[in-house]
């Protein structure tokens, strides 16, 4: 039987890459409208673009911060300008940023197979790395987002994949089209830059002897490259190039407080504190894999340097490429307090072939050794694993699909508004603002990083509490556990403890000043894996003050 299927998906091959694309569409796609333009945080890239494209912001220059480089901001601007251009409504113009994305998820599975086979896998092989790739789900989940993370894996996977060539062929091109994917990854998200190190991994340590011999030749091919690395960097983020100095001098302290965000969540530093975050991204089946996999693949790459171990030179030679890339993308969160499930999206594309390459050699080994068993039970193991992980997929879907702010939205929508106050916390149903007389966000701050600082002097204070409510004369409060379930962390509650007395308190029943109206949860069914997402499905409990 196994025979039967290899030798169908060889006569099929080309039907593969639509496979990989339409089925990773099949799992980003299911529920990417849930958020229109109200829920707008997990999204705040697509708000910024929203808010330029009605003039009231411009890019780089009087944003509220220099958190994101901007290609992916501008190609949502022109989606934007496209959308409305045709008529289309704001949730138009968010469902098309977030199909987009997903799209760009798509053809990343598709370079994971074509990758694969640029290695030497065969096409069974290279079509079970594409599955990992979409089953793993982290990136299938992330594409119903207009996040930055899947233009970084597409441009990541595409810098991975130049070199490869290069170091196949010696082509120049193929390293500087390298070099130039490294400025658009930058140039997509910030993290991306240390990507840089690839080529020059490949380029001077793997091909030192070249170096030594041509150096005046390999320094202008360095000198290219970093030019085209930079010019990647200024096509997506013009500002770098025409205001140098005043965009530099913003971007470089944003660089610094990046692996400080979230200093008092207690998290510990990624090089421990990102194995549980990494499982819980892509799935127990696909973590372990993926980890296994690397130290296989570490181990005979050390053996096959010391000279005790024979291994395909070429094939080799990629399998060096897709670890080191791994190895030095880690690095900046090795180090870092501020990693969460969507930031391991860029791992998958290059562990997933590593992983379907592993699975190859052990079910090798076994027939090697004439070890009948052990084909059919990494069969049944995959076969489990996958269908596992394809069950998380339907129950991501479904997450998004019956969201608790849905409801809850029809909920507001029905509250007699006039006169009447109303805020929210941070990740709210969908809220009218002409239904209210006023309606706003709750005032609370939570400290991102160690200088960071309770701004003053606005409309209204921050962190006051049930007072600060009382002298707001609020009628109704939503909050959603995303928002107060921070304050369940101690090291949170130190630098914010009126708030957290107030929500738990309040969670509690302990405030007579506002009732519980209503509560929204949704839980999945019990045959499914139950998981979480990040900005997804919260708990909503909407309340109204006793006057």
């Amino acid at each position: 039987m196994q025979q039967r299927f290899a030798s169908f998906v060889s006569r099929n091959e080309k039907l593969i890459p639509v496979f990989i694309f339409l089925l990773f569409l099949a799992a980003s796609v299911p529920g990417v409208n849930w958020g229109v333009p109200a829920l707008w945080n997990p999204d705040e890239m697509v708000w910024r673009v929203d808010s330029a494209l009605r003039g009231e912001i411009i890019f780089d220059e009087t944003e509220p911060d220099f958190n994101y480089p901007s290609l992916p901001k501008y190609v949502m601007f022109g989606i934007g300008k496209i959308v409305y251009g045709m008529g289309g409504t704001p949730s138009d113009f968010y469902i098309s940023a977030r199909v987009f994305s997903a799209l760009l998820g798509a053809v990343a599975g598709v370079l994971v197979y074509f990758m694969a086979r640029t290695i030497g896998m065969d096409v069974l092989t290279s079509a079970l790395a594409g599955l990992l790739y979409v089953s793993s789900g982290v990136a299938a989940a992330n594409g119903r987002f207009a996040h930055n993370d899947l233009y970084l894996q597409l441009f990541s996977v595409l810098c991975v994949y130049f070199v490869i060539k290069y170091q196949f062929t010696k082509a120049r091109l193929w390293l500087y089209g390298s070099f130039f994917s490294v400025g658009l990854a930058a140039s997509s998200k910030f993290t991306g830059g240390s990507l840089l190190l690839v080529p020059l991994f490949v380029f001077v340590f793997m091909n030192w002897s070249e170096v030594r011999k041509n150096w005046l030749q390999s320094f202008e091919m360095l000198f290219i490259g970093g030019a085209l690395s930079f010019g990647g960097y200024i096509l997506g983020t013009p500002k770098a190039l025409l205001w140098m100095a005043y965009y530099f001098k913003r971007v470089i302290p944003a660089l610094q407080r990046y692996p400080q965000y979230g200093f008092n969540s207690g998290t510990p530093i990624g090089l421990f504190g990102q194995w549980p975050v990494f499982e819980d991204a892509v799935g127990t089946f696909a973590y372990y894999i993926f980890i296994l996999c690397f130290i296989w693949f570490a181990a005979k790459l050390i053996l096959w340097k010391l000279g005790k171990l024979q291994m395909d030179e070429t094939q080799a030679q990629a399998i060096m490429i897709l670890a080191a890339t791994v190895l030095l993308f880690d690095l900046p969160f090795m180090i870092s307090i501020n990693y969460i499930p969507r930031y391991f999206i860029p791992f998958v594309p290059f562990l997933s072939i590593l992983g379907a390459l592993f699975i190859k050699e052990i079910v090798d080994i076994a027939k090697a050794k004439n070890w009948k068993y052990v084909p059919q039970v990494v069969s049944i193991l995959l076969v489990v694993g996958i269908t596992y992980s394809m069950l998380r997929l339907a129950s991501t879907a479904l997450l998004f699909m019956n969201d608790a702010r849905m409801p809850a939205s029809v909920f507001v929508a029905d509250l007699p508004g006039e006169g009447k106050t109303i805020e929210y916390t941070l990740y709210p149903p969908i809220v009218n603002k002409k239904q209210f007389a006023k309606a706003y966000n709750y005032p609370v701050f939570f400290l991102k990083y160690p200088t960071d600082v309770v701004p003053t002097g606005g409309r209204y204070e921050y962190n006051q509490g049930e007072a600060g409510l009382i002298d707001r004369e609020t009628d109704y409060l939503i909050i959603d556990t995303l928002t107060y379930g921070r304050l369940y962390t101690e090291s949170v509650c130190v630098t914010n403890p009126v708030e957290c007395d107030f929500f738990k308190r309040l969670v509690a029943g302990e405030i007579k000043t506002f009732r519980l109206m209503k509560e929204f949860t949704y839980t999945l069914p019990p045959w499914l894996p139950d998981i979480s997402l990040s900005a997804v499905n919260p708990e909503v409990r909407i309340y109204e003050r006793v006057r």
